[in-house]
């Protein structure tokens, strides 16, 4: 009888994590339940359309914090810490009204955030990105965005995120200043202004600026059920 009661407490271990994946795969929109996809249509995902709808309002914007405020040398964000454990970035945030860009952990880059978890980062982004930030507020379903700067010769280190099909989100980015190569799973995208990448942040990926100037883009991690029409045809 003890071995009977053994395979049926295995095999109820089993049937349990059988349902659970069942079921997580089920709540994903069909569109991502595939995760070995890497890149995504746009046309897929209309309520993002306003934002290369209104591309230079949003430039225009972003000039302005980039040529306004400096980028700081008192906190360095640490990887995965957008995702993970934003209290000492918020506190920053709070203390400095996001009047500086912040750097980030590879040389080179660094980022202006402007919303976290559909909540607008405090002290001026509104006031200095109030068109970016009515269009974020009106799509909803923004786990992060924020404007991302990568200096002449810098570049992002390869990585993966904590975020991506498997947690229900994709990465979005739209490039609004200069040019750089975007390379996820060995596969290279060279951005330029205008236009319009979203990716699967799971799979290894990382950026280079090779020109001389400033690149800049708007990044976003959003909600695939929250922004995705159900009428899309390439699932």
């Amino acid at each position: 009888m003890t071995v009977f009661y053994i395979i049926l407490l295995g095999f109820l271990v089993l049937s349990i994590g059988f349902c659970y994946h069942l079921c997580d795969y089920y709540r994903k929109h069909p569109i991502i339940r595939d995760s070995s996809r890497i890149f995504y249509k746009a046309k897929d995902f209309k309520k993002l359309a306003i934002l290369r709808e209104h591309f230079d309002e949003i430039q225009k914007e972003c000039l302005s914090v980039y040529q306004k405020f400096p980028i700081t040398d008192k906190l360095l964000r640490k990887q995965e810490e957008w995702n993970n454990n934003l209290d000492t970035v918020q506190e920053f945030i709070e203390i400095n009204k996001n009047s500086y860009w912040i750097p980030a952990w590879s040389d080179g880059w660094a980022n202006y955030p402007l919303m976290i978890k559909d909540t607008v980062s405090p002290g001026v982004t509104r006031e200095m990105c109030p068109k970016t930030i009515e269009l974020l507020e009106s799509i909803g379903g923004i786990n992060i965005a924020g404007f991302s700067l990568v200096n002449p010769g810098g570049g992002i280190k390869p990585h993966t995120d904590s975020t991506g099909p498997s947690f229900g989100s994709l990465a979005y980015h739209l490039c609004l200043i200069g040019e750089s190569t975007l390379t996820v799973n060995e596969q290279d995208i060279i951005q330029t202004p205008a236009k319009v990448i979203i990716f699967n942040p799971e799979y290894t990926h990382h950026l280079y600026n090779h020109t001389e100037s400033d690149r800049i883009i708007l990044y976003l991690d959003f909600d695939v059920a929250h922004i995705i029409d159900d009428s899309c045809d390439s699932i």
